[in-house]
């Protein structure tokens, strides 16, 4: 008998889960008359469409028991760019986010470690390895590497972190 999704679920821990967050409805400046015009089909009303969204994400993320949890969206929430941070996610996207795991900390820029004015990409890639802190006995930790590059393959910067 073919176990549903949630049953398999409740068998193991995650490593790691993505959430997808469309985080177009949150911008004002999509939604300003005599600007640019967007098919929101489905997406009004707007307030409606951004109360259910941040709930689905919150419940999500409550009941997620996976040890790494990546929200991902369009538009970044906090950023050293051009267009600097997204005011509106700042506003109602990130209290949900800080809020699930109890931690509300401000960003310092100063915690910066790459900014990149060109294109390009990142690769995520996320391993068990042996947590040699328990003593090297197979024990297996799991270990996450991004790596940043230039449109040309070049590495930019490397980041790691294990849990």
């Amino acid at each position: 008998m073919a176990q549903s999704g949630k049953d398999k679920r409740e068998n193991y821990k995650d490593d790691v889960e993505i959430f997808f967050v469309d985080t177009n409805p949150f911008l004002d400046e999509y939604f300003n008359p005599g600007g640019k015009t967007y098919d929101w089909k489905g997406v009004l009303p707007r307030a409606q469409y951004i109360s259910n969204l941040l709930k689905d994400v919150d419940l999500a993320l409550k009941q997620s028991r996976a040890k790494w949890k990546f929200v991902v969206g369009h538009h970044p929430i906090k950023s050293a760019g051009e267009n600097g941070n997204t005011k509106e996610l700042e506003k109602q996207l990130l209290p949900i986010l800080e809020a699930w795991k109890g931690i509300k900390r401000k960003w310092d820029p100063k915690e910066l470690k790459l900014f990149y004015d060109g294109q390009g990409f990142m690769s995520v890639s996320i391993n068990n390895a042996k947590g040699c802190i328990t003593g090297c006995f197979g024990q297996l930790k799991p270990k996450l590497d991004i790596a940043f590059y230039d449109v040309d393959g070049k590495v930019l910067h490397k980041w790691s972190k294990s849990k």
